[in-house]
């Protein structure tokens, strides 16, 4: 994966000249590698290893350039981390541990799975956030995250969160990230369903497929 997300990096800042990317704008393609200190430092807070494909991503290809807004490292996702924690402390009386279980199950899964297929609207599950066992690894804009999982039955998969108000959360499995998004632009091409919940690789490489797909419109969009 991590020779294939350098070249795809390259890849795309190429074929994207003028950013047409939802939050290229913001991480220009580019990455930080992140120091192997770092990467421990964090671990040793979290009190559980970091899954393995976001643990190598940070070391061999780095933070910043990814999905929506870009791929946080130790410092982005510690402090959003700490900020949280400490306010869902001081106002609700309950400690989070990144090393506890994650709360979500096979069963919430299926029961997303079965509001989707029924056509029901409100198929997310609701958990606060934040929550035991997992990390913020990505902002996707206005109150929505990527959340990494980082222990129980889920342990390394990612997850949509909408955070809107308070500490209530909406909770799906992670879907594939946006290629080219704005509101002047027709719908982008349509790919297949990532696996629900994706790995880190496979959210990633997602998001890869879906610019590669879109950034031809992006281009023609461009010139015209």
């Amino acid at each position: 994966m991590i020779h294939l997300a350098l070249e795809q990096r390259a890849e795309l800042s190429w074929r994207d000249p003028d950013r047409k990317v939802f939050g290229a704008r913001k991480h220009q393609y580019r990455s930080t590698l992140v120091e192997t200190a770092a990467v421990e430092h964090l671990e040793a807070y979290l009190g559980v290893p970091l899954p393995a494909e976001y643990r190598e991503f940070l070391l061999r290809v780095g933070s910043g350039a990814g999905p929506y807004y870009g791929v946080w490292g130790p410092d982005e996702a510690l402090s959003e981390l700490n900020r949280l924690g400490q306010e869902y402390l001081a106002e609700e009386g309950k400690a989070i541990s990144p090393a506890a279980s994650f709360p979500l199950t096979a069963e919430d899964l299926r029961d997303i799975a079965l509001g989707m297929a029924a056509g029901v609207e409100r198929f997310w599950v609701e958990r606060d956030w934040p929550c035991d066992g997992c990390l913020p690894i990505c902002e996707q804009g206005c109150t929505y995250y990527s959340v990494l999982a980082l222990t129980g039955e889920f342990t390394g998969r990612v997850f949509d969160l909408n955070n809107a108000f308070g500490y209530y959360g909406e909770w799906l499995p992670a879907r594939r990230p946006p290629g080219c998004w704005e509101l002047e632009m027709p719908n982008p091409h349509e790919l297949p369903r990532l696996p629900s919940p994706p790995t880190f690789g496979q959210w990633f490489s997602g998001w890869v497929e879906q610019c590669l797909s879109d950034l031809p419109a992006c281009r023609t969009k461009h010139r015209t």
